[in-house]
């Protein structure tokens, strides 16, 4: 059989591989991965920080964390990892757990009770990578 290759990655190419991953990690584990959003806005309905978690299983991971730079230090970023923790607990998960860049947060993450449970060095440059986790 002959295959072509290309490196344009459609819409409905990723579609196919979501819903292909998701299908192989289900026969494996019994679940499927579950994505929940919070979203904090100015009086202008701009969006000034943000939480991405994806639930699977008995574990959550908060994939991204994001708040303007106009906005740190206000304690937004507390407040939506607040509400997904509250959240990944509700569903039952026994863990959470995320990852940072070493100029990023890991001392933010630290505070709230993550434990670093791996780092990789010189991940960007000089920059390490760090995996953190919380028992829930």
């Amino acid at each position: 059989m002959t295959y072509q290759s290309d490196n344009t990655l459609t819409v409905i190419d990723k579609a196919r591989v979501k819903a292909g991953f998701a299908r192989h990690t289900a026969s494996h584990i019994g679940a499927t991965r579950e994505a929940q959003d919070w979203v904090l806005r100015d009086g202008d309905g701009q969006c000034i920080a943000c939480l991405e978690l994806v639930a699977m299983g008995m574990t959550s991971y908060i994939k991204i964390l994001w708040v303007d730079d106009a906005y740190r230090g206000e304690g937004l970023g507390k407040q939506l990892m607040a509400q997904a923790e509250s959240y990944a607990v509700d569903k039952g998960h026994e863990q959470i757990w995320v990852d940072t860049l070493g100029f990023q947060a890991p001392e933010f993450y630290k505070a709230l009770g993550y434990k670093v449970i791996q780092e990789v060095p010189d991940y960007q440059g000089d920059h390490a990578r760090i995996f953190l986790m919380k028992a829930l």
